[in-house]
């Protein structure tokens, strides 16, 4: 009988899979609407700068989850660590982007115009990892794939 490790593990993989075709949608419908709408006011001068960068980490963070998740599946310790370094990039990016973002409206001049810019694409350009910060997935995922991991080597040895 398979240990309730290994099903909690499948159980994330589907999970990061589902999540990943989630972001994927949202992540190219806004791409396209953003893109469409064309150029912006003064104040957000680099905004199609922030936006394009922001939705290619989202891309990236997206593409190694889904690789993440084919080992996952097969219970391979690989998994786990692509995962954490997924979910750790993914919390450090918030948290560093939105101290970056405080930090430079203190500064002014142009690193204030990057700040508001990087401050406005915010919600559209992270549409690709959304449905995870918004849930705290990552923390979720990080906390209950290392715990099933361990069990399942437990169970292993």
């Amino acid at each position: 009988m398979r240990p309730w490790a290994a099903r909690t593990i499948r159980a994330f993989a589907i999970v990061n899979v589902l999540l990943v075709m989630f972001g994927l949608y949202f992540l190219v419908r806004t791409v396209l609407r953003v893109y469409a709408m064309g150029a912006h006011d003064d104040l957000l001068a680099y905004y199609a700068q922030a936006f394009y960068g922001r939705s290619i980490i989202n891309l990236l963070f997206l593409l190694a989850l889904l690789a993440g998740s084919a080992f996952l599946w097969r219970l391979q310790r690989r998994g786990l660590w692509i995962c954490n370094i997924v979910f750790g990039g993914e919390i450090l990016y918030f948290f560093a982007t939105g101290l970056f973002i405080v930090l430079s409206i203190f500064v002014g001049g142009k690193i204030a115009l990057i700040g508001h810019s990087m401050a406005a694409a915010g919600g559209t350009g992270n549409m690709g990892i959304a449905a995870q910060l918004l849930t705290g997935y990552p923390i979720i995922a990080l906390i209950v794939l290392n715990i099933a991991y361990r069990k399942l080597h437990r169970c292993e040895a």
